[in-house]
């Protein structure tokens, strides 16, 4: 408590908006009676009140899953562009999620060499059991 006294209430992290680029995203709300987390589900173009310093909310806009609203214009325009999925500037699409990720099995990108299914001749019949010839990885 040095430099403070005791009438002075302790700094509040400062607060901003946020709004919703992806689908949906899951937040917690807060603690139920059991002690449990209390979820919500903010869709698209819905705002989130956060601290500047949250760890939550410098993931989520690492992900590109929330953009920080600048002005109050700044807000409706966003927003405004969200209604329109088609034309959207902002939206996050399955391609940006994947690549904000960092994950290799994009369903968007073509196939990686060492993913590919191996390639297998069609099976023979050997005294009434299935037989493979030599399996090629061509």
């Amino acid at each position: 408590m040095a430099g403070r006294t005791p009438t002075e209430a302790p700094e509040k992290p400062k607060t901003h908006k946020y709004v919703v680029l992806s689908d949906a995203i899951v937040v917690t709300t807060g603690k139920k009676p059991n002690g449990k987390a209390e979820y919500t589900r903010v869709l698209r173009g819905g705002v989130l009140n956060g601290a500047e310093g949250s760890e939550t909310i410098a993931d989520l806009l690492r992900k590109g899953s929330i953009v920080r609203a600048k002005s109050p214009e700044h807000l409706a325009e966003v927003q405004a562009d969200l209604k329109d999925p088609l034309r959207s500037r902002y939206r996050q699409t399955v391609r940006k999620a994947s690549k904000s990720m960092g994950a290799p099995d994009d369903p968007v990108q073509a196939p990686q060499q060492e993913v590919l299914p191996v390639r297998a001749p069609a099976a023979g019949v050997d005294g009434g059991n299935l037989t493979l010839e030599d399996v090629t990885t061509e």
